[in-house]
């Protein structure tokens, strides 16, 4: 089966739900290291943050999720995910996510604001 598509015209307008994707992590060299899915993943994540987040008790966002949530989000296995997650992280990548462990077991996902980068290793 072939989708036939029409083409986009003076009077369109966007009327389904779109991600925002941060332009300036295709601008900036600080995030040239960066792969095009962690791009993307960052991007996903940020925005469901904004839409889906919850606050602590510091007002920080973050998510609920797990590897297995973000192999679902890429559309791909559980050790490609963890690659791309890794390439993000704070201990082993860019700093752009921060893993926290709760005390009940539960892992919050922060998601960084990629603005307020300084060049310096600073603490996730």
């Amino acid at each position: 089966m072939k989708l036939v598509f029409d083409f986009c015209k003076d009077s369109y307008r966007i009327e389904t739900f779109c991600y925002l994707f941060p332009v300036d992590l295709f601008a900036l060299p600080e995030f040239d290291e960066l792969s095009f899915e962690a791009k993307a993943l960052y991007a996903i994540l940020l925005n469901m943050q904004l839409l889906h987040g919850n606050s602590d008790a510091m007002g920080r966002r973050y998510l609920r999720y797990t590897i297995g949530n973000l192999a679902g989000i890429l559309g791909c296995g559980m050790g490609h995910a963890s690659t791309v997650f890794h390439e993000l992280a704070c201990k082993s990548g860019i700093g752009l996510i921060s893993q926290r462990k709760q005390k009940t077991g539960e892992v919050f996902l922060y998601i960084k604001d990629f603005r307020s980068g300084e060049v310096t290793k600073h603490e996730c």
